[in-house]
């Protein structure tokens, strides 16, 4: 149904977003090691 697909798409948004941010999070540790090697 429809509502069902909207569900799902709201649902890959939410996965993607959080993927994401760890990913951010990651660099963000990443780049702060390198500043202070």
């Amino acid at each position: 149904s429809k509502g069902d697909m909207l569900n799902y798409e709201k649902h890959i948004i939410m996965q993607s977003c959080r993927q994401s941010r760890i990913d951010i999070q990651q660099d963000i540790h990443t780049t702060s090691r390198f500043n202070f090697a």
